[in-house]
């Protein structure tokens, strides 16, 4: 399990997505589209759905993650979030 903290725009899937396993807000919409993420066990194919606190985001052969906690705003307006990783198929920890 890897601790990961960041800040992002919105609580959108795609933000928390790219947030949670390091990769860009446009490849995780492209994963989402093509049905390879799951939130709370449903494959969801809209990128603009909205995270809530404890939910599990599943990539298909990249692991899971759970929205932790939403740890306030910074100055600019963006959320503070805290994710907890699991590694996927293939990975280490």
């Amino acid at each position: 399990m890897k601790e990961i903290s960041g800040t992002v725009p919105s609580l959108r899937l795609d933000t928390i997505v790219g947030t949670g396993f390091g990769m860009s807000r446009s490849r995780a919409s492209r994963y989402i589209k093509e049905g390879r993420v799951k939130l709370k066990g449903q494959v969801i194919t809209n990128a603009s759905r909205t995270v809530d606190i404890g939910d599990e985001i599943t990539v298909d052969d990249a692991g899971s993650c759970h929205l932790m906690d939403v740890l306030g705003e910074t100055k600019k307006g963006r959320i503070k979030i805290l994710i907890q990783r699991y590694p996927g198929k293939g990975e280490g920890n």
